[in-house]
């Protein structure tokens, strides 16, 4: 298992730490007070609800925690996951859960058989997007839908937009009734998560019935892009409200295939995916994190029952 981090081990204080990571990150881009929030209706917990387990982050993730025990000793890594929901930053939450087996006239749910099923959409009729949205707004109804938010970025963004208005609750207050009731979800040290399957993703993404087109970028693509800076930040919104547009006109053009995405959102190149002087990469939060004292030799995981 990786490494739990209690606290950095160097002596750096509080005040040097914090001016390290705005030194380094140009201004809001951690969204420290939060992204303006675009979407009517969505409000995001300021606490919350669940306060045991494991919190897993990317680096770039890890470091907005950082920044948030920094700047209040007296919080807790949980105090920084309603802030990691809001901004679309990619993590997760495992914890322990107390099991209710199902009695013997409960039939498990059909759309736990399901779950790797996918059939494509027509995306050359006109009238896909109304497909696409029933099929979505289906699945965001779903128990186990909660975890497409802590995913992170454009699979974030989707479940915010489409998703019920208990998605984000949902979201904060542990495993679901899929994990509780029916053990399907990911398990690590008997710490539990819901999981979500790649045909899940693909419906999210509105893949078509040629594998290579969908109506928003594939996650993979998105998340190496040199464009996502990890967190969601006001040019990403700006072009998922224009893309938005273009498919619920029915545009036939607007979805593009994985080539035409990868043109768009261009892949941090190989060399610089490991290079921690290429501002924003995964590689350059890793080594910033390493500055303020953690030790990085295992992925960031923090304890949320200290």
């Amino acid at each position: 298992m990786s490494q739990v981090f209690l606290q950095p081990q160097g002596l750096m204080s509080a005040a040097e730490g914090i001016r390290l990571i705005m030194h380094a990150y140009r201004t809001n881009e951690l969204r420290i007070n939060g992204p303006q929030v675009f979407m009517q209706g969505v409000t995001f917990p300021a606490a919350p609800t669940l306060h045991s387990g494991h919190l897993i982050t990317t680096f770039r993730s890890a470091i907005r925690v950082a920044h948030d025990l920094l700047a209040n000793p007296n919080t807790s890594p949980v105090d920084s996951i309603p802030g990691l929901l809001r901004s679309g930053a990619p993590f997760r939450v495992i914890s322990s859960i107390q099991y209710t087996a199902p009695t013997q006239l409960e039939a498990r749910p059909l759309y736990l058989a399901t779950k790797r099923a996918h059939v494509g959409l027509d995306l050359s009729e006109p009238g896909y997007w109304n497909t696409y949205l029933a099929t979505v707004q289906q699945l965001l109804d779903r128990p186990f839908a909660r975890r497409f938010l802590t995913v992170g970025g454009i699979i974030w963004h989707i479940a915010l937009q489409f998703g019920p208005k208990t998605l984000i609750q949902e979201a904060l207050s542990g495993p679901s009734s899929d994990v509780t009731r029916w053990k399907s979800g990911e398990t690590l040290d008997d710490l539990w998560d819901d999981t979500v399957t790649p045909a899940e993703l693909e419906i999210l993404l509105g893949q078509g019935l040629e594998n290579s087109v969908t109506c928003w970028p594939p996650h993979d693509i998105w998340t190496s892009s040199t464009r996502w800076s990890g967190f969601w930040l006001e040019k990403d919104e700006a072009w998922f409200q224009l893309q938005l547009a273009n498919l619920s006109s029915g545009n036939t053009e607007a979805p593009k295939t994985r080539k035409d995405w990868k043109r768009f959102y261009k892949p941090i190149s190989d060399d610089k995916s490991g290079n921690p002087s290429f501002h924003g990469s995964e590689a350059f939060a890793r080594d910033l994190f390493q500055k303020l004292g953690y030790c990085v030799d295992r992925d960031p995981i923090w304890d949320l029952d200290t």
